[in-house]
């Protein structure tokens, strides 16, 4: 039903990205995830008459909550008053820190610790008072927005503790129906949080209507996100082909229109530097700069090399971690990044003259990578043993959308058809 629209969105999530000052790139997300929320609860569920219903919600329960109002008599997404998209609070994330701090678990397992604990319906209220609660949407908070609320816990045992920010989150939810153009007749439940079954009791004895779920309308709540993006995501990069004339040009044909100076950008690892000035051979100058990144708290996964030792015979196993040492080390490492462009593995030669202290001054460039130690974390991949070749087949079906052989959405199908079984299965 959307018809034309994914490009009206993917605008709006660009005005969002740019004109929010403090919102930042979350908010845009809320915007584009609100539009398929809105896809899914106009077409296709059993969500009784639409005439009769005048609003439903979509409360996702990540680490924070955000929350999707949607009106489905309204025409469609771009219709005025017809979504509204914001973060309603902590969530998961403090009852997750709270685990890990003090027990040493991952998460509250089926809200168990919670369940046996009394909550501090006092310090729910004072949180409650923040005036970030109050504020209008379209609003976004980052996951340690709320970071102290631990703290603030600490006389309380843990259970009172779980009890506690697990009735937060709920709270938070109940606070943020005040935003509310009109009040929803239902609101379904997708993340996380959906599997506390002590949140959820909670949600239900905070908010005046049904909270279920989304499982009990045909959706699959742990993929619900994933697949707003991935239906966003084709269609933005079709757009990007039909409207933007971005061609479709192949890793080696970029290399070389960039090299020849066809090609103004490029978007690459650091560990291609060293290529890239010797093919540039000083034609032309040659500038890096950070990845763009515009959240609040942005991160920026990274990869790099691992040595593995195999071996089981001892004088091979001695001559094989004298190299390692070697390869990791300060030497080794200088002699890497001046001939690739990788980070060393520790910063000791950027600071020696000897070793790299000339180089970074001489090829600024190379500094580049050091400068975002700011803001990089691990590497993200998919599970099990076919991560990269999963990787690779996403690629190869985004390719089909650019080449136009196929459309959006034949594109999406085929892909989720080919990355299934690559998968490693759930436990049953």
């Amino acid at each position: 039903m959307f018809g034309g629209e994914e490009g009206a969105v993917a605008a709006q999530h660009r005005r969002s990205d740019a004109g929010a000052d403090q919102l930042g790139a979350q908010v845009g997300r809320l915007d584009l995830v609100a539009c398929i929320e809105d896809r899914i609860g106009r077409g296709g569920l059993d969500l009784g008459d639409l005439g009769s219903v005048r609003a439903l919600a979509f409360l996702n329960l990540g680490g924070v909550g955000n929350i999707t109002w949607i009106d489905p008599t309204a025409p469609g997404p771009e219709s005025p008053g017809a979504l509204l998209a914001f973060d309603t609070g902590p969530a998961n994330a403090p009852i997750n820190d709270l685990m890990r701090d003090r027990l040493g678990l991952a998460h509250d397992e089926n809200g168990a610790l919670a369940a046996r604990g009394e909550m501090d319906e006092a310090f729910i209220a004072s949180v409650l008072k923040d005036p970030w609660f109050d504020a209008t949407p379209p609003k976004s908070l980052d996951r340690n927005d709320f970071n102290g609320l631990i703290d603030r816990l600490e006389m309380l045992s843990d259970a009172d503790a779980a009890a506690t920010l697990t009735a937060i989150a709920a709270a938070a939810v109940a606070a943020a129906q005040i935003h509310f153009p009109a009040p929803v007749t239902r609101i379904l439940v997708t993340g996380g949080g959906r599997h506390n079954p002590t949140l959820m009791s909670g949600l239900r004895r905070r908010i005046p209507c049904p909270v279920v779920p989304v499982e009990d309308v045909g959706l699959d709540g742990d993929m619900l996100e994933a697949q707003a993006f991935a239906f966003l995501a084709v269609r933005v990069l079709r757009k990007m082909v039909d409207e933007g004339k971005m061609p479709d040009i192949r890793p080696d044909t970029a290399f070389q229109d960039f090299f020849s100076g066809r090609l103004g950008m490029s978007m690459q690892s650091t560990a291609q530097l060293g290529r890239y000035n010797r093919e540039i051979g000083g034609r032309f100058k040659l500038v890096c700069g950070r990845f763009p990144l515009s959240a609040a708290n942005p991160r920026l996964p990274a990869g790099g090399n691992v040595a593995m030792m195999f071996t089981k015979d001892r004088a091979k196993q001695e001559a094989a971690w004298k190299f390692i040492k070697y390869a990791t080390g300060p030497i080794g490492g200088a002699a890497m990044v001046n001939a690739t462009g990788y980070m060393p593995g520790t910063t000791i030669p950027a600071q020696r003259e000897e070793l790299l202290g000339k180089f970074y001054r001489e090829n600024p460039n190379h500094l580049v990578a050091i400068r975002q130690q700011d803001v990089i974390n691990g590497w993200y991949a998919f599970p099990g043993q076919n991560a990269l070749r999963i990787t690779d087949v996403i690629n190869d079906h985004l390719q089909s959308v650019v080449n136009k052989s196929k459309g959006a959405d034949d594109a999406l199908k085929a892909m989720a058809a080919a990355v299934q079984p690559l998968l490693p299965r759930r436990a049953s």
